[in-house]
C-alpha cells in the first residue's frame, strides 16, 4: 500500500467536521509556511495523529474547511465530469478504481487533483476524501450523476456571494 493509500484511508475513518477542520489547518499553515515541509505528506501525517475531535475541533478551522471544500469540490467536480477530457479516460479510471474499493478511488483522485488544480498534496488528500465520502453511496457508473446532486447551488458558494453583493453595490 502507497503512502496516499494508506493517508487516504485514514482520511476515511475520520468524521466531516474533522476533515473540514484538518483542511483548514493544512491549506492555512502552507499559506503561511511554503516550505517543503509544510506542503508535505508526511506532515499531514503528523496532523492526524494529534486531530481533535468531536467538540474539541475550533470552528473557525471547520468553517474555513468548509467553504474551502465547497470552492474545490465543485472545482474537482467540473475537472473530473466535465468535458475536459474529451475521452472519458480519467472518468474511466476514476471508476475502474472506485469499483476496487473507496479507498482506492481517493487515491487515484488524489494526484489528479493535485496535479489539474494546482493544489499541494495534503490538501488533494484531503479534499478527496471527501469528495469520496460524498459519494461513497454512488455505483462506479453513476459517480457524476450522484456527485452533481450532492455540489452546492453555485449562488450558496462564498465567491458567487461576494460577486453579488459586488454587483448590486455598482
Amino acid at each position: 500500500m502507497t503512502q496516499i493509500d494508506e493517508l487516504v484511508q485514514k482520511m476515511l475513518d475520520l468524521d466531516e467536521d474533522t476533515l473540514k477542520a484538518q483542511l483548514g489547518i493544512r491549506a492555512q499553515a502552507i499559506a503561511q509556511d511554503t516550505t517543503a515541509r509544510s506542503a508535505s505528506l508526511e506532515s499531514l501525517e503528523d496532523a492526524l495523529s494529534a486531530t481533535p475531535r468531536g467538540s474539541s475541533l475550533d470552528t473557525a478551522d471547520v468553517d474555513f474547511g468548509d467553504r474551502l471544500f465547497k470552492r474545490l469540490n465543485l472545482k474537482s467536480y467540473n475537472l473530473m465530469c466535465g468535458e475536459l477530457f474529451d475521452d472519458k479516460e480519467i472518468q474511466n479510471q476514476l471508476q475502474t478504481a472506485f469499483k476496487e474499493s473507496v479507498g482506492k478511488g481517493a487515491g487515484f483522485l488524489t494526484p489528479v487533483l493535485a496535479a489539474n488544480l494546482a493544489l499541494a498534496y495534503p490538501v488533494a488528500v484531503i479534499i478527496a476524501a471527501m469528495i469520496i465520502k460524498t459519494i461513497s453511496s454512488a455505483t462506479a457508473e453513476t459517480i457524476c450523476e450522484v456527485w452533481n446532486e450532492k455540489l452546492p447551488d453555485e449562488k450558496d458558494l462564498p465567491e458567487s456571494k461576494e460577486k453579488a453583493a459586488a454587483t448590486s453595490i455598482s
